[in-house]
C-alpha cells in the first residue's frame, strides 16, 4: 500500500514536474549561465566571465534603481497590507446595506481589471493638463503638479496606484481570515465601473474636458462601433483571449489539484524537498526567465503562436499552494474509509477529495482566469502578429502613439475587456470567499 502511494504521488506531480523544469527551472539555470557570457541572441556566445557583474556594480544607476526597487515594495506592500486590513475590519462590522455594497466595488473592482487597463485610466488622470487631480489642484489655488514627468514624485504616483489596484485583493483576504463576512458582501453590486463607462459613451472632444463631469452631456454610442470599425481586430483579440483564458484555466485546475493533493495527502520520499524547490520559484519573476524562453520558443518556432503564451502558464504554483491548504484541512477519516473500501489514491482523489473542494476550485479557477485574461507582459515579448495577439495587447495599441488615440473609444475596449472577469467574479463570487476561508487563510 505505501509503494502504490508513492506511486500515484509522483504521477500526480509528474506534469507539474515536468511543466516547472522545462520552462522554469532550466530556464533560472541557462539566465545564471548567460550572466557569464556575451550573447546578443544573433552571434554565438562567448565566455566573458565576472565582466558583466562588474559593469553592472560600476554603474552610477544601480542604487538607485535598487533603491526604487525597495521603496516601491515597501512602501506598496505596508500600503496594501494595511488599507486592506482596515477595509476588511469596517466591512466586517454591522453597517447600511447600500454601503458594503459600495465599499466593495469600490475597493474590488480594480483587482479584477489588468494593469494595462489601469494604467491607461491613471495616466489621463495624472495628465499635468488635462488630468482630474490637477484640475481639483487648481481649484484649491495650487500649482499642477507633474505626477508621471517630476522624478521625486513618478515612483509615489505608480505605488498610488499600485496600492489602489491591489489593495481590495487583501480586504478579501482579510475577510476571509475574520471568518464572518457579512451576508449583504455576496450580493450582487449595484455600482459597476461606472466611470470608464461613462467615458466610453462620451464624444471624443469630451473625454478631456474639464471641468470633468461623471455623466456625459452628450451619449456617443459610435465609440463602441468604432473599436470593429478600426485597424484593429478586436473581435479576434476578444476570441483569442477567450481560446488562451479557458485552456489556462482548465489546466491548472487540473495541474494544481492533483499536485497539491499529492503533497498534502501522499507520503512519498522527496516530497517535503520537492514542495519546498516548487515554492522558491514563486521568488522568481518571469522577467528572470523571460530571455532564455524566447530562445527555447524560438528553436522550436513556437514564438508568434497562442501556444506560446499558454504553455508558460499551464501550472501554477500558488494555484498548488493554494489547494494544498484546503486538502491539509480535510479528516483523515475520509481516506481511511475508503481504503476499507478498497479505493486506490486515485479513486480516493476523484471520488471522494475532490468533490469536497469546489469552492477552493472555484477560487483558484478566478484566479487563474483573471491572471491570464490580463497577462500583457508574456505575449508582448512572444506575439507579434494582429492575428495572434491578445485583447491587453490591442487595447495598448488602440491608445496609440503617446496616447494620441480616441481616449473614449479606448475606455470603450476596457469597458469590454473587463466585461468577462466581473461576470465571472460577480457568478461565483460566494464560492471565492469561501474557497480563500478554507484554504487555510486562517493559518
Amino acid at each position: 500500500m505505501a509503494r502504490q502511494e508513492a506511486v500515484a504521488g509522483y504521477v500526480f506531480i509528474l506534469p507539474t514536474i515536468l511543466l516547472y523544469l522545462c520552462l522554469t527551472i532550466i530556464p533560472i539555470i541557462v539566465t545564471f549561465s548567460l550572466s557569464f557570457m556575451d550573447y546578443d541572441l544573433v552571434k554565438p556566445s562567448t565566455f566573458i566571465g565576472f565582466d558583466n557583474y562588474i559593469k553592472l556594480f560600476q554603474d552610477s544607476r544601480l542604487g538607485q534603481v535598487a533603491l526604487n526597487t525597495v521603496l516601491f515594495a515597501l512602501m506598496s506592500v505596508v500600503g496594501n497590507v494595511g488599507i486592506g486590513l482596515l477595509l476588511a475590519v469596517i466591512l466586517n462590522r454591522k453597517m447600511p446595506k447600500f454601503f458594503v455594497n459600495f465599499f466593495r466595488f469600490s475597493f474590488f473592482l480594480p483587482v479584477v481589471i489588468g494593469y494595462v487597463y489601469v494604467s491607461i485610466v491613471w495616466s489621463n488622470l495624472y495628465s499635468t493638463d488635462t488630468g482630474v487631480f490637477n484640475y481639483f489642484l487648481s481649484l484649491l489655488g495650487l500649482e499642477k503638479v507633474g505626477w508621471l514627468t517630476n522624478k521625486s514624485i513618478v515612483l509615489f504616483s505608480i505605488i498610488l496606484m499600485d496600492i489602489w489596484k491591489n489593495a481590495g485583493f487583501f480586504m478579501v483576504i482579510f475577510l476571509a481570515g475574520l471568518q464572518n463576512i457579512p451576508a449583504q458582501y455576496y450580493e450582487a453590486a449595484q455600482i459597476e465601473f461606472l466611470w470608464m463607462i461613462s467615458t466610453s459613451l462620451r464624444p471624443a472632444s469630451e473625454s478631456m474636458k474639464l471641468p470633468p463631469s461623471f455623466l456625459p452631456t452628450q451619449f456617443e454610442y459610435g465609440n463602441y462601433l468604432e473599436l470593429f470599425q478600426s485597424s484593429i481586430p478586436f473581435l479576434n483579440l476578444f476570441g483569442n483571449s477567450i481560446f488562451v483564458t479557458v485552456i489556462v484555466t482548465a489546466a491548472q485546475l487540473i495541474t494544481c489539484s492533483t499536485a497539491a493533493y499529492s503533497f498534502a495527502r501522499l507520503n512519498f520520499p522527496g516530497r517535503n524537498i520537492i514542495f519546498g524547490i516548487l515554492l522558491c520559484t514563486l521568488m522568481v519573476p518571469i522577467q528572470v526567465t523571460i530571455i532564455p524562453l524566447f530562445i527555447g520558443m524560438s528553436s522550436v518556432n513556437l514564438t508568434d503562436t497562442l501556444l506560446s503564451i499558454i504553455l508558460p502558464y499551464l501550472t501554477s504554483i500558488f494555484g498548488i499552494f493554494l489547494m494544498r491548504q484546503f486538502f491539509v484541512t480535510l479528516p483523515k477519516e475520509l481516506e481511511d474509509s475508503a481504503k476499507i473500501d478498497g479505493a486506490g489514491p486515485y479513486r480516493t482523489f476523484f471520488s471522494i477529495i475532490l468533490p469536497q473542494a469546489g469552492s477552493s476550485l472555484s477560487a483558484l479557477g478566478i484566479i487563474a482566469f483573471n491572471n491570464c485574461w490580463n497577462n500583457y507582459f508574456t505575449p508582448l515579448i512572444f506575439i507579434n502578429s494582429w492575428e495572434k495577439m491578445t485583447l491587453p495587447l490591442g487595447i495598448a495599441a488602440l491608445r496609440g502613439f503617446m496616447g494620441s488615440g480616441n481616449l473614449s473609444a479606448v475606455m470603450a475596449g476596457v469597458t469590454l475587456a473587463t466585461l468577462p472577469v466581473i461576470i465571472v467574479f460577480l457568478f461565483a463570487q460566494r464560492f471565492f470567499i469561501e474557497g480563500l476561508a478554507m484554504s487555510g487563510i486562517k493559518g
